[in-house]
């Protein structure tokens, strides 16, 4: 499909915009700017979708083509991010594409507000439920001074998935992820003396969980601890690494068991199949469908056009999966229960439609309805020439002048997780910068950590690098790496500043001072 010319795509003014935003329409805001970028500052109800990943991500971020959409950079010029992204959303199909004026700039310049951060969005409201709610939110420092007091009357659940648990934890905590906490809490808590602490990745996660074990009549004393993980890693408190979950046994064991109760403790509304197929055939408005489920439940069995996102992760970053302000949201999931508390914090956070599905997926196989296993397929990237490992890797020793191989993945995982020896750094919305840095060479080869990125960059490559073959790594670092190949460590070769990736000020993983960017000779 042809893309349109940048000048098909129209712009609104600041103050259509704050119109708009107002007007309880549908609408979706995206922030085309790269991730690092977006968190100095943004449009609050801006959703963020670098260029870089924008086809991946449009066909779950905008489930109706129609809906109108927005898009921001920080200037709003020809040739910038949004006009870029809105025109290439165009091309594949998404009708009604916009750009903002004069960008973030021109918003700020009028008086439009804007936020740091990356859940901003999320994160202030829930702190907001938070004060409201008087949740107690005791400091790392607090909590292991009664730990090494031998204060026995408490116990420590720690909400974060089960990877995050067992890279690091705070000694003797239970994880119990995310809404998962009402399923098994009774399993967990059997002192109903016992004062409860509810550990998050960071201060929004704790909220969420204490609040909602209260709002669900637990009789346990029940608190957040003060900036979750991140709190007690920046107080430098012991950890223990490499712990394994303690099994959980199935089914709810909270108070109130019954579902019709949680409802009402709740609050919101259930819907069932055949409201949702009505959803479902509505042209004229946005249904997502989102099973709140784990990975390995939601593989067994999911409705065909669901999208799979665990409830506490849609809860903390619902900027990262509904970008439709004022969209329908159908939460779905066997039991109810975290479909119910999903709904209803969504519903807290401005989805004043969010709503679970009556009797879960239990209602969708009674009704003879088929369930689909197996993940989500990925999308679809238009074929791109690719070169094999083995190629590149007999190239390489010999090609020093004439090859360049560029990665286009993210600077952390280029960083930490290793890179192609030789490789340079680079992103593909500024592939300008990378072309001068690299210099004129006979062939180009890009990669990413499994080569789809670099599949998606490679279009863009090659109007940078017109004499050259530009190939995308078949496999991508993943494939060299199985291919037992080494990877060089560090952050030898940017072509650019790594601002792609945001890191909040106090974050574990933020590297203390990269290089500046290299040029070549």
């Amino acid at each position: 499909m042809d893309r349109p010319s940048p000048g098909a795509i129209e712009s609104v003014q600041p103050d259509q915009l704050q119109a708009l935003l107002a007007d309880g329409s549908e609408l979706a805001l995206l922030d085309a700017r790269d991730q690092g970028l977006y968190g100095r500052g943004h449009v609050l109800e801006a959703v963020s979708v670098p260029r870089a990943e924008l086809e991946l991500r449009l066909d779950r971020l905008l489930p109706r083509p129609a809906v109108k959409t927005i898009w921001c950079d920080q200037d709003g010029a020809d040739g910038g991010a949004a006009i870029d992204a809105a025109t290439t959303a165009v091309a594949q199909g998404w009708q009604n594409q916009q750009i903002l004026a004069g960008g973030l700039d021109h918003w700020m310049a009028h008086g439009g507000p804007v936020v740091e951060g990356l859940q901003s969005l999320a994160a202030g409201a829930i702190d907001e439920i938070g004060a409201r709610a008087e949740v107690p939110q005791p400091s790392a420092a607090a909590l292991w001074e009664r730990m090494t007091m031998g204060d026995l009357n408490l116990v420590v659940l720690d909400t974060r998935n089960d990877r995050e648990f067992q890279r690091r934890s705070i000694p003797g905590s239970i994880s119990c992820p995310g809404v998962e906490l009402l399923d098994h809490f009774a399993h967990t808590v059997t002192d109903p003396t016992a004062t409860v602490v509810v550990v998050g990745a960071d201060r929004t996660g704790g909220i969420v969980g204490a609040h909602t074990l209260t709002q669900a009549g637990v009789s346990n004393p029940v608190v957040a601890l003060a900036d979750g993980m991140a709190g007690w890693l920046a107080a430098n408190l012991p950890i223990e690494p490499g712990r394994q979950p303690e099994a959980r046994p199935a089914g709810r064991s909270t108070p109130g068991n019954d579902i019709g109760e949680l409802v009402h403790r709740f609050g919101g509304e259930r819907i069932d199949l055949e409201r949702l197929s009505r959803w479902a055939d509505d042209q004229t408005r946005t249904t997502y469908v989102i099973d709140v489920r784990r990975d390995a439940e939601f593989r067994s069995g999911h409705l065909a056009d669901s999208i799979h996102v665990p409830g506490a992760r849609l809860i903390e970053s619902v900027g990262e999966h509904l970008a439709v302000r004022n969209a329908r949201v159908v939460l779905v999931d066997d039991t109810e229960t975290r479909a119910v508390v999903t709904a209803a914090w969504l519903r807290r956070l401005g989805w004043g439609e969010a709503v679970a599905l009556a009797g879960g997926l239990a209602a969708v196989e009674a009704d003879g309805g088929r369930l689909v296993t197996g993940k989500v397929a990925r999308p679809r990237v238009t074929s791109v020439p690719t070169i094999k490992v083995s190629a590149l890797a007999a190239r390489l020793p010999d090609a020093a002048e004439t090859l360049a191989v560029l990665d286009v993945g993210t600077s952390v995982k280029y960083r930490t997780k290793g890179h192609i020896p030789g490789s340079w750094w680079g992103m593909r919305s500024r592939l300008d910068q990378a072309r001068a840095a690299i210099g004129p060479v006979d062939t180009v080869v890009l990669t990413s950590t499994d080569g789809l990125l670099a599949k998606l960059a490679a279009a863009d490559a090659v109007a940078h690098w017109p004499e050259a073959e530009v190939l995308a790594l078949a496999g991508g670092n993943k494939g060299w790496r199985h291919g037992g190949h080494d990877m060089e460590p560090g952050f030898t070769r940017p072509t650019t500043e790594p601002d792609d990736v945001w890191f909040a000020p106090d974050d574990p993983d933020d590297p203390d001072h990269p290089p500046a960017p290299t040029t070549a000779n």
